[in-house]
């Protein structure tokens, strides 16, 4: 792929989609589509075209302060990210014959400007 998309927000952890399933049954349900659609438009935005094979999925964490455990961070939002590159189309499906790993990236916080960013490695 080469490109990076980036999305200039915040998932919710997954301590906090835990809490929202335990309120009402279609909590986390509404929140991982709208995450899922906010990946799936900014990947449609960036013009990103179907993969050809295999590749690795690199998701940089790029969170406002450190308070969140990285494990909380990443389980929060993975699934939408995965999700969202296929209903763009970017993955015709996150099987394993598409998705061969996924990297979690956790830099220093950036007050200004948390994100996420997703990258796709070609599979060799």
């Amino acid at each position: 792929m080469g490109s990076v998309l980036v999305i200039r927000t915040r998932f919710p952890s997954l301590n906090d989609q835990i809490a929202a399933a335990k309120t009402h049954w279609s909590a986390y349900a509404d929140q991982k589509r709208r995450h899922t659609n906010r990946v799936a438009l900014e990947a449609r935005a960036a013009r990103w075209r179907r993969v050809k094979g295999p590749v690795i999925v690199r998701i940089t964490w790029i969170e406002p302060d450190a308070r969140r455990d990285l494990d909380n961070v990443a389980g929060g939002g993975q699934k939408a990210c995965l999700d969202g590159l296929v209903q763009a189309g970017v993955l015709p499906n996150d099987t394993r014959q598409w998705v061969r790993g996924i990297q979690h990236v956790f830099p220093d916080p950036d007050k200004t400007d948390p994100r996420i960013e997703i990258e796709l490695i070609p599979w060799t």
